[in-house]
C-alpha cells in the first residue's frame, strides 16, 4: 500500500519552492531519492520521517544519516559504549569501510526492530548519504545482503526503505524518485540519471537566484522605508547611495549606522557614508563587530585622556 504525505515546499522560508508538488507518495520496497546536492533530498526525507514517526503507533523506524551519525560521530558512540575494538577498526578504515561498519550496526537495528514489533504491518528505514565513498561492489552487496534479505524474510510486511543517491550505482536498477518533481521516474541508463541530476541542478540554481533577488529587493525596500521614517523630505540620491552598500554590507549594519548618525529629523549622510566606507575597508560586517569596535575605541580614548601627576 502506497503512503501519501503533505510536504512543506518552501521549507527554508526563502520565498521559493524546493519541490514542484504539495504531496509525495511512496510505495513499499526500496525507493532511491535522486537529485543534485542541495536539491532537497535530505530535507524531504526528514519531513517524511517525522510524519511517519508521528503517525505510527509504535516507533517502527530506523534512521541513519551518514553526515550526522557516521564517521567521527559513529566512533564517539562506539567509545561511549566502550566498544574500543570497533573504534580501532573504524580508525584504521577508509570512508567506504567505515560506512560498511555502520551498515552492520544499522542491520542489527533493523533486525531488532522487526523482531520487537513483529505484529506490526508497516516499517520504515531511512538511509541518507550512505553511498558517499562506497565502492560499486559494496553498494551491490548492501542491496543484496541487506535490502533483499529484509524483503524476502518479511514478505507479508509493508517495508519502506528510502535511500538518497549521490552515485548512479545506488539508483541503477531500482525504483527512483525525482525529488524536485516529486514523482517516480524510470532510470534505465547512466545518461538518464545524469540528465535528471543536471535538471534538478538547473531548478536549484534558478530557485537560489530568485530567492537572492527577492531578499535583496526586500532589504532595499526596508532601507528606503528606513530613510522615509528618518526624513521629513527624503533625498532620493542619498537613498540610492545607501542602497549600493547592500552589495558589500548586510542590511542590519547599514540600518545600525543610520540610527547612530541620525539627527533630529534626518540622518547625516556624509557622516554615515564615511563610516560605511570604513566598515567595508575593515570588513566589519556584523552589528556585533561594530559594537566591539566601538567599545575598543572608547577604551583607547579613555586611556589616552588619563593625566598622570608627578
Amino acid at each position: 500500500m502506497s503512503r501519501k504525505f503533505k510536504i512543506i515546499r518552501d521549507y527554508h522560508k526563502e520565498g521559493e519552492f524546493l519541490y514542484q508538488k504539495k504531496h509525495v507518495e511512496f510505495e513499499p520496497g526500496l525507493t532511491v531519492l535522486i537529485g543534485c546536492n542541495g536539491c532537497g533530498k535530505t530535507t524531504l526525507m526528514r519531513q517524511v520521517r517525522l510524519q511517519v514517526e508521528k503517525d505510527l503507533k509504535n516507533p517502527c523506524v530506523v534512521h541513519f544519516d551518514n553526515f550526522a551519525d557516521g564517521g567521527h560521530n559513529s566512533m564517539q558512540v562506539s567509545a561511549f559504549h566502550e566498544d574500543f575494538s570497533r573504534v580501532a577498526q573504524q580508525m584504521c578504515s577508509s570512508e567506504g569501510e567505515r560506512i560498511a561498519i555502520d551498515m552492520e550496526m544499522v542491520a542489527r537495528k533493523i533486525g531488532n526492530m522487526m523482531h520487537k514489533y513483529q505484529n506490526e504491518k508497516e516499517f520504515w528505514v531511512f538511509l541518507d548519504g550512505i553511498d558517499s565513498g562506497f565502492s560499486i561492489d559494496a553498494i551491490e552487496e548492501l542491496k543484496r545482503g541487506l535490502f533483499n534479505t529484509i524483503f524476502s524474510t518479511y514478505p507479508d510486511k509493508d517495508i519502506y526503505i528510502l535511500v538518497t543517491a549521490n552515485e548512479y550505482e545506488m539508483a541503477r536498477g531500482e525504483k527512483c524518485f525525482d525529488v524536485v518533481g516529486c514523482r517516480y521516474v524510470g532510470v534505465k541508463s547512466y545518461e538518464r540519471y545524469r540528465n535528471l541530476v543536471l535538471k534538478s541542478r538547473e531548478y536549484k540554481d534558478a530557485r537560489i537566484e530568485a530567492a537572492e533577488k527577492r531578499a535583496k529587493k526586500e532589504k532595499e525596500e526596508k532601507l528606503q522605508q528606513r530613510f522615509i521614517e528618518c526624513l521629513n523630505s527624503f533625498n532620493t540620491n542619498a537613498i540610492n547611495e545607501c542602497i549600493k552598500y547592500l552589495d558589500k554590507l548586510p542590511f542590519e549594519v547599514i540600518d545600525y549606522v543610520l540610527s547612530k548618525t541620525s539627527g533630529i529629523n534626518y540622518p547625516n549622510w556624509n557622516y554615515a557614508d564615511t563610516i560605511l566606507q570604513d566598515y567595508v575597508r575593515r570588513k566589519i560586517d556584523t552589528v556585533e563587530k561594530i559594537q566591539t569596535d566601538e567599545s575598543e575605541f572608547k577604551s583607547q580614548k579613555q586611556d589616552t585622556s588619563k593625566v598622570v601627576d608627578f
